[in-house]
């Protein structure tokens, strides 16, 4: 089934649907969009809502009422977990992020707790949430 909606359109559609259905659409739009697309996406969220995307993860996972004081921390590592199953995308992301040779972005994404090195908290941010689309575990430290 092919429907075209313009905007409006598609907002009265998207707004009909219950909150399930609403984050499956989300879901599917946002795994047609390219690593830098879905950056662009998080950053445009996190700004319109002033939300950090790390504490809003941290808090709605965690089941404790009290919240802790976390200093505020200037520089963080950005480490690959895992590359996952999409390894070549990961290979990829990491090949543009850092600027490297191919050679050099597959020994990152093949070692486990790599760490790809030291940014701002935006920077990291942004690496971490290309990295996480193109389908690696990644945390920072």
């Amino acid at each position: 089934m092919n429907v075209q909606l313009n905007k409006d359109g598609f907002i009265k559609a998207f707004l009909g649907l219950n909150s399930e259905d609403r984050i499956d659409v989300m879901v599917s739009i946002s795994a047609e969009l390219t690593n830098s697309e879905t950056v662009n996406v998080v950053n445009a969220l996190a700004e319109k809502y002033g939300v950090n995307p790390d504490i809003a993860a941290s808090s709605s996972s965690d089941s404790s009422s009290t919240q802790e004081v976390v200093e505020e921390k200037s520089s963080f590592s950005v480490i690959i977990e895992s590359a996952g199953s999409q390894k070549v995308q990961v290979i990829k992301a990491i090949k543009e992020i850092l600027k490297c040779s191919l050679g050099d972005a597959k020994a990152k994404a093949e070692e486990a707790g790599a760490s790809l090195g030291e940014f701002d908290k935006a920077k990291a941010d942004e690496i971490a949430a290309a990295l996480t689309s193109a389908g690696a575990k990644v945390v920072l430290k």
